[in-house]
């Protein structure tokens, strides 16, 4: 189900054409679209506040990271749950950066998942992840920028 996904109507001529996609409502995304057109629409998204289309880009098995390197999709992830953190994370993406946080080495995703995780509301659930995630990361300095794509 979550191969092809499809853009609410509202939005759809807008966020396509942003993309550089057909401008045909309900047209479901080219799973080959460039990184940068990915980044545009995935800006678009956040700028709409549709928290529900920026979560299903999330799920692992979606098309859209068929054939990319590991390196691209890290950044097309962590780009998503950027975006997620600024329209607020809704309970459904919780589990995307609470995985993230239990299982990534990466320090770009990791804290792309942390800063999503920010913008919900704190549970004590949440402190159980985060100690591993300081876990996981220990002794790995890397710098990160969230500024664009």
């Amino acid at each position: 189900m979550y191969r092809g996904f499809l853009i609410s109507a509202l939005t759809a001529t807008t966020l396509l054409a942003a993309a550089g996609a057909p401008a045909i409502a309900g047209e479901a995304i080219d799973p080959a679209v460039s990184e940068d057109r990915f980044a545009v629409l995935v800006d678009a998204f956040a700028r709409n506040g549709d928290g529900a289309a920026l979560t299903s880009l999330l799920r692992e098995s979606h098309a859209i990271y068929d054939q990319r390197s590991t390196a691209a999709i890290v950044r097309m992830r962590g780009w998503i749950l950027l975006a997620l953190a600024q329209v607020g994370l809704p309970a459904d993406a919780v589990i995307f950066a609470l995985e993230e946080l239990d299982t990534g080495h990466d320090g770009y995703l990791v804290a792309a998942a942390a800063r999503a995780l920010r913008s919900s509301a704190p549970r004590p659930e949440f402190a159980p992840f985060i100690m591993q995630a300081v876990g996981n990361m220990r002794y790995r300095d890397d710098a990160v920028m969230f500024d664009s794509y």
